[in-house]
């Protein structure tokens, strides 16, 4: 049996920004010698080293939009502003910007 932290969730993968984690601010080049703990400080190069070397996933941030009736019987994509006449064949997502349609709206 796999002993796993209580804070990890495993059934799931969770993408972070690598650019933004290697802007960390406390780094060996960058830090306070005189006050602060190296030891601490090469933990933080360890991670980043580890992290830098994990294989790279091609992710995109999923768009996530709505239908909302739109001057008379156009509906528009909340996500990009796109309006549709004929809303039953982009009922899932939207052809402009391909945005997910997380809550369907009733045409009145």
């Amino acid at each position: 049996m796999t002993k796993t932290n209580s804070y990890v969730d495993d059934t799931k993968m969770q993408l972070i920004d690598l650019n933004a984690l290697n802007r960390f601010p406390i780094r060996l080049s960058n830090y306070d010698s005189e006050n602060g703990n190296e030891n601490f400080v090469l933990g933080i190069e360890c991670v980043l080293e580890y992290a830098n070397n994990l294989h790279v996933i091609d992710a995109e941030i999923q768009r996530q939009g709505q239908w909302v009736p739109w001057a008379g019987n156009l509906m528009k994509c909340t996500y990009c502003g796109h309006e549709y006449v004929d809303y039953v064949e982009c009922k899932n997502f939207c052809g402009n910007c391909g945005a997910k349609m997380s809550v369907e709206v009733d045409k009145e």
